[in-house]
C-alpha cells in the first residue's frame, strides 16, 4: 500500500510540475510576445536608418558637388542598388527637392505598409541632413531622432560601418567611379541608333504634311503599329504625339531608365527636327548637337 501510494505522490508531483511550467511559459510567452516583437521592429527601424542614410551620402555630395536638388536617382546620377527592395524596406523613393521616401515592407510586422519621409534641409553653415519626422509610422514606433520637430534633435545617423546592408548596397557605396558613366554611354547609343533607324519614318511624316497640309498626329496615318506596341525592348512607347512630334518612352530595360521621355519635335523647316529631353546632358546622343534630318 505504501508503494502504490508513493507511485501516486510521484506522480501528482510530477502533474504539479508540468502545470507549473505550462503555467509559466504562457505567461512568458504572453509577456514575452510584444517584447520580442518590440525588438524586431527596433531592429527594422535602425536598418531602414542605414538604408536612408546610404542614400544620403551620395545625395548630400551631389548637392554640395552642384548646387542642384535632384528630383530621382537619375538626376542625382545614383547608383540603383542603393535604392533596391530587401526583407525589412518594400522601396525607397526619391521625390521633388530630394524627399526621401522609405515604405516598409509586409514582412516588418507592426510597421508593414507604413512610410518613413525624411525631409531635407540646409542648415546656415551649409551642412545638408534630412529630418525623418515624416511619413505615416505611428509616433510611438518611430525612433527617437524621429520624433522631435527639433531640427537640432531630428538628426540621421552617422555615416559608418554597415554589415547589415544588403551585398549590392555596400558594393555600390563602396564603388568610387560615376555609377552612370557606362549606363550613359549606352543610352547614347541606343538613341542615336534610333533615330538614324527611323530616317524613313521621319520622310514619311514629311509627305504626309506636304499632302495634307497638317501634321501627322497617330502612328496609323503613316502606317505604323500603335505607339504601345514597340518591337524595340528599349522603348514601351514610340510613335506620334498629338503636336506631330515623335516620342521615344524609355521601358526597363535599363535600370532606372523606365518612363524617362525623348522626343524629336518638328522645327517648322521641311524635314529638320531637334531634340527634346529631360535626361541628363551627358545620355543625350551627340546629333541632338546639329540639325536632325
Amino acid at each position: 500500500m505504501a508503494t502504490i501510494g508513493l507511485k501516486r505522490f510521484h506522480l501528482a508531483s510530477l502533474l504539479a510540475l508540468i502545470i507549473i511550467t505550462l503555467l509559466l511559459t504562457a505567461a512568458y510567452w504572453l509577456a514575452g510576445r510584444g517584447w520580442i516583437s518590440q525588438w524586431h521592429s527596433d531592429r527594422q527601424l535602425a536598418h531602414a536608418l542605414q538604408r536612408s542614410e546610404a542614400v544620403q551620402q551620395p545625395l548630400r555630395e551631389f548637392i554640395q558637388r552642384t548646387g542642384f536638388w535632384p528630383n530621382s536617382a537619375l538626376d542625382a546620377r545614383l547608383d540603383e542598388n542603393l535604392l533596391q527592395a530587401d526583407d525589412t524596406i518594400e522601396e525607397i523613393r526619391i521625390g521633388n527637392s530630394s524627399l526621401l521616401i522609405v515604405t516598409f515592407a509586409n514582412q516588418s510586422a507592426q510597421l508593414a505598409g507604413h512610410t518613413l519621409i525624411f525631409i531635407p534641409e540646409k542648415l546656415h553653415q551649409g551642412e545638408i541632413r534630412w529630418r525623418c519626422e515624416g511619413g505615416t509610422l505611428p509616433q510611438e514606433l518611430r525612433p527617437a531622432s524621429c520624433r522631435s520637430s527639433n531640427p537640432t534633435v531630428a538628426k540621421t545617423l552617422t555615416t559608418g560601418q554597415l554589415p547589415t546592408l544588403p551585398t549590392p548596397v555596400r558594393e555600390a557605396l563602396e564603388q568610387h567611379q560615376d555609377p552612370l558613366l557606362r549606363r550613359a554611354e549606352k543610352v547614347r547609343q541606343i538613341l542615336a541608333d534610333r533615330v538614324r533607324a527611323d530616317r524613313g519614318m521621319r520622310k514619311k511624316i514629311s509627305r504626309f504634311f506636304q499632302q495634307n497640309g497638317v501634321p501627322a498626329t497617330s502612328n496609323e496615318q503613316i502606317g505604323l503599329p500603335e505607339a504601345h506596341r514597340s518591337s524595340d525592348p528599349n522603348f514601351r512607347r514610340f510613335g506620334l504625339e498629338s503636336n506631330g512630334a515623335i516620342l521615344y518612352e524609355f521601358s526597363n530595360a535599363i535600370a532606372g531608365m523606365e518612363g524617362y521621355r525623348f522626343r524629336l519635335v518638328p522645327t517648322g523647316l521641311p524635314g529638320v527636327w531637334r531634340c527634346e529631353t529631360s535626361l541628363p546632358e551627358d545620355h543625350i546622343p551627340e546629333l541632338c548637337g546639329q540639325q536632325v534630318l
